[in-house]
Order: C-alpha cells, then sequence, then structure tokens
C-alpha cells in the first residue's frame, strides 16, 4: 500500500476525542497503537477494526501486520 494511501487510510479511521497528527511509537496489537503527542504517549484504537487479541489465536500476526503499516509513521488522530 502506498504511504499517501496510507496517511489516508489512518486519517478515516482513527477516532478520538482530540484531533493531532502523531508519530506512531508502538504496537499495542492488531488494532490499537501508541501515538506521541507533545512529548507523551497516547494510546489509539483503531476505529471499526477488529483483531485478535495479543493471547489469541493470531494475535502475534495481527500485531506484525499493523506494525508493518504504520511503526515510526506519522498519522492523524481525528475526533
Amino acid at each position: 500500500m502506498a504511504k499517501p494511501a496510507l496517511f489516508l487510510l489512518f486519517y478515516l479511521i482513527l477516532s478520538i476525542s482530540t484531533s493531532f497528527i502523531g508519530q506512531v511509537v508502538g504496537i499495542i496489537d492488531g488494532d490499537t497503537i501508541k501515538v506521541m503527542r507533545s512529548g507523551k504517549t497516547v494510546k489509539v484504537r483503531l476505529a471499526e477494526i477488529d483483531c485478535p487479541e495479543k493471547k489469541q489465536a493470531f494475535g502475534r500476526k495481527a500485531k506484525e501486520f499493523t506494525a508493518d503499516l504504520v511503526a515510526g509513521e506519522f498519522v492523524p488522530r481525528m475526533s
């Protein structure tokens, strides 16, 4: 997937109370990431995405997939 398409994808699916753009600094599982905002990490759940949790079947693969897409990228968080 191209970087502009990835940016647009996260622009559309990230949903939390305050909008900002931050760098992904951690992957919790397939549908939860950590984003840096003003020197602090913010836990961000990906809207409309349902992945297995870490200890469930395919949980590790889901986390790896998300990491391959967004680790280190700048993504928007929309309210």
